[in-house]
């Protein structure tokens, strides 16, 4: 899911209960998990704990590459500098993020997406609210209803939504993207620089990533760490 919610109210951004909420999440899994993905310590997403068995090779073709191969191969190509190859697997993982492996969730994440984009927050909220108590360990249901609770200005929601998400897929780079903007609005620069840049660790092309990052390295150099 993308977030491009406009920035809430500077009032909101400014609340103390929000800023504590920030500094909580930064002891969370959230910049945890972007912590690991620019070191490399990457936690085990979900779907790549029990990896399927391959079955036998054929002497004619080669076997066909697991779910948990197809993402670690799309993965790999978004770094290609070729737009051919990068765009194909971005697009490719953006479909297998929404798969959860059961037809009842993935119905339950398209009515949610469908009530978004008919703008209607609250049909959007009870679909996300069951697909994430019916599938807490599928990743895509906390990041859209991330962004359903950035769009709404719940803040602190957002962000604990997003937290999860990344717990659940720590190479979700449209998440991370997501994290960024939510401390930029928070005026926090260095933080939200940080999970950007963790962004094009992992999409070195994702472009609202990259243009916030252009943006916002003037203003943090001169900032001391």
């Amino acid at each position: 899911m993308i977030f491009t919610t406009s920035p809430t109210p500077s009032g909101i951004w400014a609340t103390a209960r929000l800023r504590a909420l920030v500094q909580d999440a930064l002891r969370s899994v959230a910049l945890a998990s972007a912590a690991l993905i620019l070191t490399g310590a990457l936690f085990t997403p979900a779907h790549a704990q029990e990896p399927e068995p391959a079955p036998e090779a054929s002497e004619s073709r080669p076997a066909p590459l697991t779910p948990a191969e197809r993402i670690a191969k799309a993965l790999d190509e978004l770094k290609s500098e070729d737009e051919a190859v990068w765009k194909p697997a971005q697009a490719a993982l953006e479909k297998a993020w929404q798969r959860s492996g059961s037809d009842s969730m993935d119905l339950l994440l398209l009515r949610a997406q469908r009530a978004m984009k008919a703008a209607e927050p609250e049909k959007a909220r009870r679909h996300l609210t069951d697909l994430v108590n019916l599938a807490p360990d599928f990743a895509a249901g906390w990041s859209l209803r991330g962004a359903l609770n950035l769009a709404e200005g719940d803040v602190g929601a957002a962000l604990a939504d997003i937290a999860y998400t990344l717990a659940l897929e720590p190479n979700e780079f449209q998440a991370l993207t997501g994290l960024g903007q939510i401390y930029a609005g928070l005026g926090d620069e260095k933080r939200a620089l940080f999970a950007f840049r963790a962004a094009l660790e992992i999409h070195p092309h994702y472009g609202p990533a990259a243009e916030a990052v252009e943006r916002l390295v003037p203003m943090v150099e001169g900032l001391k760490i």
